[in-house]
């Protein structure tokens, strides 16, 4: 599980994790890492976590570097170029 203070580290440049078999989503504070004005965060890698579910915040669309598990591909995440699925 990633942890909703990760968003106060407003100097943090890589956020890498890949592959550490991570669940649930992404908290919407960690959207604040790029959201901020001078936001230093280049990479932000969560590839290879299949429990991760959710939708990235669309504030992070914008990190130079992002990779994760998409929906299309048999991910259980989804947002910034990779669809949701739709709801019935």
């Amino acid at each position: 599980m990633l942890r909703s203070e990760l968003g106060l580290l407003e100097a943090l440049t890589e956020f890498s994790v890949n592959q550490n078999e991570i669940s649930g989503g992404i908290p919407k504070e960690m959207g604040w890492l790029a959201a901020t004005n001078g936001s230093l965060l280049e990479v932000f890698n969560i590839g290879n976590n299949s429990l991760m579910t959710g939708t990235v915040p669309e504030s992070m669309c914008s990190i130079p570097m992002i990779a994760f598990d998409c929906y299309d591909d048999g991910g259980l995440l989804c947002g910034c170029l990779c669809a949701c699925p739709a709801t019935p």
